[in-house]
């Protein structure tokens, strides 16, 4: 027969493992709220900024812009190399250019060293899906597959403004104007080089790359801290299970 002081304190347990379990989903369900209303104010605020940017402000080509000659990259990396220079492709854009990258050999990436990339420079794709971009981060040094250009920015502006305009839908709507083929799908270095991009004071660069910084930086936070939930939640709901279980088999 079971102790009455056992089943008592297994049940108010269960109850307060319930609780906590609700409690939980109510935390995810606000923060997965709050992740969305980033994500989609987002875009909204960028075009903005950019919209206020573009009324006020002269513009430039980015042929202008560029301290070197806009090129495209490696046009056939070859046979991944372990020992080769890493080399980055569309599929990395999203700025983790970690151990997956793949490597040319020295033989293949040498006649590219015009597109080299180091810290700083700008890679945006100019086949597929063209316009996607990525300021390369601290401490990498590379090189770009075909799909890829390289520009590296003048004093005049910011690469992480740079990257900002590209991406609003002022700056996508015109990559898409100078782009060739039947689909748009394919932006030669040369009509890149001559799209026109405002050019504010340095201060005024930065204080839109801070406010878009804000907003990814909590977004990223907001994931961080919902990754958690569901990993505390999924413990304390194998717990329950375990409990549950274990009173069956008792």
């Amino acid at each position: 027969m079971d102790d009455p002081c056992e089943t008592e304190s297994g049940e108010v347990h269960s109850l307060e493992d319930r609780s906590a379990l609700r409690a939980i989903d109510d935390t995810i369900d606000a923060t997965e709220r709050i992740i969305e209303k980033l994500r989609s104010t987002r875009p909204v605020i960028l075009d903005q900024l950019i919209t206020d940017v573009c009324a006020r402000c002269s513009e430039a080509a980015l042929a202008e812009l560029s301290l070197d000659p806009i090129c495209a990259g490696i046009s056939l990396v070859g046979t991944h190399t372990p020992t080769g220079v890493p080399v980055i492709a569309l599929e990395n854009l999203d700025g983790h250019f970690g151990d997956g990258l793949r490597r040319a050999a020295h033989v293949v990436e040498a006649p590219y060293a015009r597109t080299r990339v180091e810290e700083g420079d700008l890679v945006v794709s100019i086949k597929g899906t063209i316009g996607r971009v990525c300021v390369i981060p601290p401490g990498f040094r590379g090189n770009i597959s075909g799909d890829l250009a390289r520009i590296r920015t003048s004093w005049r502006i910011s690469p992480h403004f740079l990257a900002l305009f590209l991406s609003s839908d002022e700056g996508a709507s015109r990559l898409r104007h100078v782009a060739a083929g039947p689909r748009r799908t394919e932006l030669p270095p040369r009509a890149l080089q001559r799209v026109m991009v405002p050019v504010p004071p340095p201060a005024h660069q930065d204080r839109v790359v801070a406010v878009m910084t804000s907003i990814d930086d909590r977004t990223a936070a907001e994931s961080a801290a919902l990754d958690k939930l569901r990993l505390i939640r999924s413990g304390l709901a194998a717990d329950l299970l375990s409990n549950r279980v274990r009173r069956v088999v008792a």
